[in-house]
């Protein structure tokens, strides 16, 4: 089953090279997995999710930092998935 994660929020730190992704996820994305940044023009961008972290917020939002591909890319409104393959 793909499992999808709606971009809400992007939080750029100093500390951090790629920015802490924020959103809702709905199926099981782990660390490693191949991930799809789908942009509303159907641009599709190839990368991995290297990191998260799990406490959800009172909203259902959760944090995620994606490879430098997807990093570079991501627009609040998009969607990341799970590659299917």
């Amino acid at each position: 089953m793909t499992a999808t994660f709606k971009v809400t929020r992007i939080f750029h730190l100093t500390s951090e090279p790629v920015p802490f992704v924020v959103g809702t996820a709905t199926g099981l994305m782990s660390i490693g997995d191949a991930v799809v940044l789908k942009k509303a023009d159907g641009t599709q961008i190839r990368g991995t999710l290297d990191s998260m972290h799990v406490k959800r917020n009172v909203t259902g939002e959760i944090s995620m930092m994606f490879s430098a591909e997807i990093s570079e890319n991501v627009e609040v409104g998009d969607e990341i998935r799970t590659d299917a393959g």
